[in-house]
């Protein structure tokens, strides 16, 4: 219980980071997100689930911070919001 709610506190802070659009932390977020996102798409797929929206929302996000840290400009804002949406959703589903 208290790694979900790890993993949901490193949602938000990937969310927030998207939307307020820091870039000082991006990289290594980016990074982190990234590989939980392969790692939740990669267990799913072994499992035959290939719908599993919450480990492709974390892939977008990694991505998102990459291409945030390097200064591509894309309207990363709505990935900002959908992360977040999925954040206080695992905030929720932890408690």
């Amino acid at each position: 219980m208290l790694f979900l709610i790890f993993l949901g506190i490193l949602d938000l802070t990937a969310a927030l980071s998207l939307i307020f659009e820091v870039k000082f932390i991006a990289f290594w977020l980016g990074l982190v997100m990234l590989i939980k996102g392969i790692d939740s798409l990669f267990s799913s797929f072994l499992s035959k689930y290939f719908y599993d929206w919450l480990g492709f929302l974390d892939f977008l996000t990694g991505i998102s911070l990459f291409c945030l840290f390097y200064g591509i400009d894309l309207p990363f804002k709505l990935i900002g919001i959908l992360e977040l949406i999925k954040a206080f959703y695992c905030l929720i589903q932890s408690f």
